[in-house]
């Protein structure tokens, strides 16, 4: 029992590690078609994953996770920036998990929906901490770019499902 939470934890960790490496490997690529706060979320995958493999709380608490060390190593958590990540991280995993509960969607769904509230949430945050809301004029164009990525993503998801051995699932029930 002790040895499978041990096993859980240690490739939790190395998930989360290779999330903020592939975050801090995705700001390094410009693109230049890509608006601004638009980004192709290569990060988020390995949530996706871990959803799939470990269920609601291990996703809610790797997203937190996840973007607390990227603020640490970073921005700094005081940022503007870690206060954006942060604000679109809870809402995407709110939204996420509510559904996902709701109706067991499909790696696609969730993928996209996650895409689309995170992009929400970083406008309702930028509203906030500028006290101007017509930032959300900008909104529009961050959902297109993001249900695009969204999708994309869950591309890259669902083949990496596929091709991940099942080995790694380790159930809660298990630990």
């Amino acid at each position: 029992m002790e040895a499978k939470r041990v096993q859980k934890l240690v490739r939790f960790a190395m998930l989360l590690a290779v999330s903020v490496i592939i975050h801090y490997i995705e700001s390094l690529i410009p693109i230049p078609f890509m608006f601004p706060g638009v980004k192709l979320g290569l990060a988020n995958a390995v949530g996706l994953i871990v959803l799939a493999f470990w269920g609601t709380k291990d996703f809610f608490t790797f997203g937190l996770f996840r973007v607390l060390i990227v603020g640490i190593l970073r921005t700094g958590i005081f940022s503007t920036a870690f206060f954006l990540s942060l604000t679109g991280t809870l809402l995407s995993a709110i939204m996420v998990i509510l559904i996902y509960k709701l109706t067991k969607a499909s790696v696609l769904s969730l993928s996209i929906i996650g895409s689309l509230f995170h992009g929400l949430g970083q406008i309702l945050a930028v509203c906030f901490i500028y006290n101007n809301i017509y930032m959300i004029s900008y909104l529009p164009v961050l959902l297109i770019a993001n249900f695009i990525t969204g999708y994309l993503l869950s591309l890259v998801v669902k083949s990496l499902l596929e091709r991940l051995p099942s080995s790694l699932y380790i159930r809660a029930e298990e630990c």
